[in-house]
């Protein structure tokens, strides 16, 4: 026997092809664009919403033809969370002019209203309110409505 031995390589493999890489399409990049400007401007509901909803029916409809792409997920996401953020900005809107009425009302029945650094009066024979709110830190805000009748 020979003491030297070679050493014979094995065949090579051939390696699986690689699979075709999914592209984003232009219809998945407005929608992630759509959703992420849902997201900014929620805090005006309109528009919040309609990006939401735009955003989230490009995603659904892209991810029909396409499925499994990163962005399109992204893009529904986005626009779910730009459209609850929308609807989170209504109620409080709504909140705090119910508020803002409630104080307001208080103001016109009772005459004025002082609390807390905020007054409000009203002058019915005049047909004028006027709020005022004394900041902490020395900042003096003043506003008044003038109409013909507050009653």
């Amino acid at each position: 026997m020979n003491e030297q031995q070679y050493y014979q390589p094995q065949p090579v493999q051939p390696q699986p092809p690689y699979p075709p890489q999914r592209r984003n399409s232009p219809e998945s990049v407005a929608a992630l664009v759509c959703g992420i400007l849902s997201i900014m401007f929620s805090f005006s509901v309109v528009i919040g919403i309609a990006l939401g909803v735009v955003a989230f029916v490009l995603a659904r409809s892209h991810a029909r033809q396409n499925p499994g792409v990163g962005s399109v997920t992204a893009a529904k996401v986005c626009g779910i969370v730009g459209s609850a953020l929308s609807v989170c900005f209504l109620c409080l809107y709504v909140f705090l002019g119910c508020v803002a009425y409630d104080l307001v009302r208080t103001a016109v029945d009772n005459g004025g209203f002082s609390e807390g650094g905020v007054s409000v009066s009203v002058d019915e024979d005049e047909g004028r309110a006027s709020l005022s709110i004394e900041g902490e830190n020395g900042l003096d805000v003043d506003f008044g409505v003038e109409g013909p009748s507050l009653g």
